[in-house]
């Protein structure tokens, strides 16, 4: 979880020389995306155990939960005629994404020799 907030902060310090509405928008994308998947984490982890069947069927309803929040989000901000740059925004929504997945294949300890 911390490591996404340091993305978040990261992209969006990285996208201030582009003007403050950029910064804002990758802000508004990572922060989207660090939501959605902090509620996809928390239902998957809270599955006690049972059959794999059960296991499943969470990672599922975790997924489905997941694509409505962040369909819910991106709607709501653009229903509230924000003034965002969009490429910025779907732009910081991935770095949450595509930087956790790089920095677990970079830091697997696993790799190191």
């Amino acid at each position: 979880m911390f490591f996404k907030l340091g993305i978040m902060t990261a992209a969006a310090t990285l996208a201030l020389p582009l003007g403050s509405a950029v910064a804002s928008s990758v802000l508004l994308g990572a922060a989207i995306g660090f939501v959605a998947n902090h509620a996809f984490a928390r239902r998957v982890f809270a599955f006690g155990g049972g059959t794999g069947a059960g296991l499943v069927a969470t990672l599922y309803r975790a997924e489905l939960a997941r694509l409505l929040t962040v369909g819910f989000l991106f709607a709501a901000l653009f229903a509230i005629g924000a003034p965002v740059n969009v490429p910025a925004l779907l732009g910081g929504y991935l770095a949450v994404h595509l930087g956790t997945s790089v920095a677990a294949f970079i830091l697997d300890p696993s790799r190191q020799g």
